[in-house]
Formats: structure tokens, sequence, C-alpha cells
């Protein structure tokens, strides 16, 4: 269930629906980058987060938190979504996904491996394969490390993603 740009709290209304209309395992949730951590919107993204993982778990699924990357012009953002999803996270007992520290690793260790498209937000293939190897390893406990599909970019790059994503998965879980 997907709101373009949209912040947590504008789902209000299509997670009852959602949750009715299958019996879900595991529930995603992740909100405009800016909502957890804005004047204004954290509070509501905080309030939401409760919300929803009460009624997820009363639908017998986890909820679990994708947490969002900086803006490439914005790097001090990196630490604010941690704070506000690991925060969120602990106070539900409910996981976290780390993709923004995995994106700040590649960022400083390769910025030649463009994460970002150029309007400093969106992910790139390379950005979204990441993600998904954050998915894989965070979701499964499964390493991606060794993985044959690269989703067309260079196989040193991809195999560079799988390392980062499980490293950065591990780390998170034992800080």
């Amino acid at each position: 269930m997907t709101i373009s740009g949209g912040h947590l709290p504008e789902h209000a209304g299509g997670i009852p629906v959602m949750l009715a209309s299958e019996q879900w395992d595991v529930v995603v949730m992740q909100g405009h980058s800016l909502g957890p951590i804005s004047k204004g919107t954290g509070e509501q993204f905080r309030r939401a987060a409760r919300d929803y993982a009460m009624q997820i778990r009363e639908a017998g699924a986890e909820p679990v938190f994708f947490m969002t990357w900086a803006y490439s012009d914005r790097p001090e953002m990196t630490a604010q979504l941690d704070a506000a999803y690991s925060t969120t996270g602990a106070a539900l007992d409910a996981k976290v996904i780390p993709v923004g520290l995995a994106f700040e690793a590649v960022t400083n260790e390769r910025p030649d491996i463009k994460l970002r498209t150029s309007d400093t937000r969106h992910p790139t293939l390379a950005g979204t394969y990441l993600a998904a190897c954050m998915m894989l390893a965070g979701l499964h406990d499964f390493s991606p490390v060794g993985l044959d599909y690269s989703a067309g970019m260079d196989v040193e790059v991809a195999q560079y993603l799988q390392r980062i994503a499980w490293t950065t998965t591990q780390d998170y879980l034992n800080r």
C-alpha cells in the first residue's frame, strides 16, 4: 500500500482494509523520509507507528520498519533517521531494517556507486538493489552475499552491495 511521497499517518484509512485483505506474516512500514525527523511531523509519525503496530499485531502479523536514507545533499539526516526509527522500533518491540545506514556506508566508502538519482532523494538501480539486499538480510536473517542476481549491474558492484547489506544488518543487530 503506497502513497507517493506520503507520510506514515496518511495510511490510517487503508491499514484496516489492507490487513483484512490477506493473512499477512509481516507488514513493513515506511513513511516520507522527513516524516519521523521534521518538526511538526515526528510525533505524528510515532503515533501512527504505535497505532499501526498494534493493528498489525492484532491481525497476527509482525510490524517492521524500513529505515529510509538521507538525501545526498543532507547527510546529517542519517543520524536523525537512525535515532527516530531505532527509538520507535525499540519502543514498539519491532524490527528495523537499517537501509539508511547501508546507504551511508556505501556513500562514504564508494562514492563512485551512485545510490540516488539526480534529485538527491530517490534510489538508482544500485540503491534499489541495496535496499532489496537489506530486506532479505533483515527480514529473513539470510546473507545476500553470493547471490547470482546482479540486476544487470557490474557483478563487482552487486557483490559489494551484498556485503554491505549483510555487514550493516549484523552491525545494527549487535549494537
